[in-house]
């Protein structure tokens, strides 16, 4: 369920229809979603703090995989913007701490602070429903919360 299928949900109360089990369970299933995704998100708003992507040029946007040759591990981008190719260069106990290396750089790169901006919204639009809810639907916000604490 999204926040559209929320909202759906809800103009059913206006018009006198009932909610169901199933409408209340999906809804409670919805916000607890969005809110481990908000969690998420807090974790990497911190890890780009004081980045600009927009800044002089363009960024390469990824997506960033971890690839390697006979001789050496990478992180490449499937942006072919600048057709960018990161080697790495280090002491490793094995060929697989390197690529575990390698795979945790490129997760790291691939939270792009553009996606974030966009879950950003996504998430800022659901707070409105929320707001909504709590003040226009007192009734339907309790019953919510009921399903929750199931």
């Amino acid at each position: 369920m999204n926040a559209n299928e929320l909202a759906d949900i809800l103009e059913k109360g206006e018009q006198g229809e009932k909610y169901t089990g199933k409408d209340m369970k999906n809804a409670a299933t919805m916000l607890r979603q969005q809110q481990a995704r908000i969690k998420e998100l807090e974790k990497c708003t911190t890890a780009y703090a004081g980045f600009d992507p927009h800044e002089n040029h363009e960024w390469d946007r990824g997506d960033w995989t971890v690839g390697q040759t006979e001789s050496q591990e990478f992180i490449e981008s499937s942006d072919f913007n600048h057709d960018v190719r990161l080697y790495l260069n280090g002491d490793f106990e094995d060929n697989t701490q390197r690529l575990n290396y390698l795979q945790h750089i490129a997760d790291r790169l691939n939270t792009h602070p553009v996606k974030e901006q966009e879950l950003l919204a996504e998430i800022e639009a659901l707070k409105s429903v929320v707001y909504w809810l709590k003040e226009n639907r007192p009734e339907v916000w309790d019953d919510i919360q009921k399903w929750r604490k199931q």
